[in-house]
């Protein structure tokens, strides 16, 4: 790292005061006039003991952008102030030339968990392949928020390699690693995948259920039909409202399980049940009963799937 700070002595020296308000005043002043110049002042600016000057510090080097400072910045991710971690994650994140693939894997090596962390947070949207061998051996890390880092990594890159990582996340004990992983999933289209994530249909955690049918979502029909009506019994209701609406893009022929959803007690899961009766052009009486329903936007629902099939409306009452 350079260290040449010719003309910005003032600063460096002001910066060393033991004086809490001149050097944050000296701090503030770099505002809109830093350069490289500043990258060793900026470093060194990350050691002070006040969070006000090392959150600056951290959004000057952000700005930068110089690989150099990675070292540094990734220190503050154990900081005892969580505004000074936020900080340095954020810094991490807009580090987007390829120089900051070598330090940023070599932090993701460190002993500390948040450290790990944060540098495969980095690493996220590098999108290097030379990255997936390391992230493969971080997938089983003990620190939960490691393995998440490690499936979102794994998930913006797509690439094929992280299939089997990924698909071997799905099996975490932490419910937000394995929705992660679905969610990963879904962005690799192919026939194997879709009937993996059909089989999360029958996870323990009803968010993984229901991010599983957002999946399902991205592939073709033939793939996930079975899979989104099963979904329409599910015991949670959130689950259930998904798979009625995937049900209504996809026209998926499911009038048995929908129509009996027109009496749930969550509106969504009515209303959702509605549109997709109407997409698929069924069960007309059911949906006219639904033009009583108390909730205004149920009621508007069942009037345009009447509309879809040939019915009538004026004034609100149907003439046919």
């Amino acid at each position: 790292m350079s260290t040449d700070t010719s003309g910005y002595s003032d600063i460096d020296v002001r910066l060393s005061s033991d004086d809490v308000a001149v050097r944050r005043l000296a701090m503030t002043e770099l505002d809109d006039q830093v350069d490289g110049r500043h990258l060793a002042i900026l470093c060194r600016a990350l050691s002070d003991d006040d969070v006000a000057i090392k959150r600056l510090a951290l959004r000057y080097l952000e700005e930068l952008g110089d690989p150099e400072a990675i070292p540094f910045i990734v220190t503050c991710l154990t900081d005892d102030s969580a505004d000074v971690r936020a900080a340095a994650k954020s810094a991490l994140r807009e580090f987007r030339d390829p120089a900051a693939g070598p330090p940023l894997m070599e932090a993701a090596r460190s002993p500390e968990g948040r450290i790990r962390a944060g540098a495969v947070f980095g690493l996220r949207e590098l999108r290097i392949v030379e990255a997936i061998p390391l992230l493969t051996s971080l997938a089983g890390d003990p620190d939960v928020d490691v393995r998440r880092e490690v499936v979102m990594a794994l998930g913006f890159m797509q690439h094929p390699q992280a299939v089997p990582v990924l698909v071997s996340a799905l099996g975490d004990e932490d419910a937000y690693v394995r929705r992660l992983a679905v969610g990963a999933l879904a962005l690799v289209h192919s026939e194997m995948n879709a009937k993996i994530l059909v089989g999360m249909l029958d996870d323990s955690d009803w968010q993984v259920r229901q991010e599983a049918v957002i999946a399902l979502d991205k592939f073709s029909v033939e793939l996930t039909s079975d899979g989104i009506v099963r979904a329409l019994s599910d015991p949670a209701w959130e689950v259930v409202k998904e798979a009625a609406m995937v049900a209504a893009r996809k026209r998926i022929p499911a009038a048995p399980k929908l129509v009996p959803l027109l009496d749930h007690d969550q509106p969504d899961v009515r209303r959702a049940a509605v549109m997709a009766l109407g997409q698929i052009k069924s069960s007309p009486d059911s949906i006219m009963k639904m033009l009583d329903d108390p909730d205004g936007d149920i009621r508007k629902a069942a009037q345009n799937a009447l509309e879809g099939m040939g019915y009538q409306f004026r004034n609100g009452i149907v003439l046919h």
